[in-house]
């Protein structure tokens, strides 16, 4: 049992607290409040003691699959690490990439070569002109939205995905804290997680599932070749955060090179 994990949480005198269908409601003189429970961690809440406890150990790998886990009563758990796979993760990250182009020599490199390329660069404002560029022979080489490229070879074009140059990111999905809906917000987060929907849709488009089980379906990756897990490795994250912190400044750096 980790050392957090087996602390309990006293829970003051007039409030109580329950769990239902991996749900955790809290209610006090002010109102309540509900959270959806991780299936990864054990919650009891003690008869008669007026406390709640939680928590069990678990190892995971960077990418959050676990390897193994503890059960909820006193003991210890041991798995084997990979860490050649480890280093793999690692490289998937780009932190040195984002941290150069966050100093002003990076970003002075970064429109160097931008300088460099603008003669032969075009523009597209929408996600059909990627592939009319390369179909009319305008352009060689396109960066365009995965899913439209592999729509498009379906249909009998024949456009090669370069998976270096792939640039992809993460969504999420969140239920605002204190919301009356919070349960059913969770049940509709675990509906378009759940591995059963996910791998029916990505049988028929080239989209990444939000599950981990799904993503690693070997099945799937013949039938669905397209499919954005598949090709992490050779792509490029895309460092939201840095983005965050960032982005407003050099748009607008950007725009006014563009603008010259």
């Amino acid at each position: 049992m980790s050392r957090i994990g087996k602390k309990p949480v006293a829970i003051p005198s007039g409030v109580t607290a329950a769990i239902d269908n991996g749900t955790l409601a809290v209610k006090g003189p002010k109102g309540t409040l509900t959270l959806g429970l991780s299936d990864l961690v054990t919650y009891k809440v003690e008869d008669g003691s007026t406390r709640l406890t939680y928590g069990h150990s678990l190892i995971a790998d960077p990418w959050g699959h676990v390897i193994c886990k503890a059960s909820d009563g006193v003991g210890f758990t041991s798995g084997r690490v990979d860490t050649a796979y480890i280093e793999k993760c690692r490289k998937l990250i780009p932190v040195l990439e984002h941290k150069v182009l966050g100093t002003p020599a990076g970003q002075k490199r970064a429109f160097d070569k931008l300088d460099q390329i603008k003669p032969q660069l075009m523009w597209w404002k929408s996600g059909t002109q990627p592939v009319q560029l390369i179909a009319s022979g305008d352009a060689t080489y396109a960066v365009g939205f995965t899913g439209r490229i592999v729509r498009a070879n379906e249909g009998g074009s024949k456009y090669p995905l370069l998976w270096k140059t792939l640039l992809y990111s993460v969504d999420y999905w969140a239920v605002v804290k204190g919301s009356p809906n919070a349960k059913e917000g969770m049940k509709m987060v675990e509906w378009i997680t759940d591995s059963k929907p996910l791998l029916t849709l990505a049988e028929t488009y080239a989209v990444s599932p939000a599950n981990k089980e799904a993503a690693a379906n070997p099945a799937l990756s013949v039938k669905n070749p397209g499919m954005l897990s598949s090709h992490v490795a050779d792509g490029l994250f895309i460092n939201t955060e840095f983005w965050v912190a960032n982005g407003e400044d050099l748009e607008q750096k950007f725009n006014a090179w563009q603008a010259k």
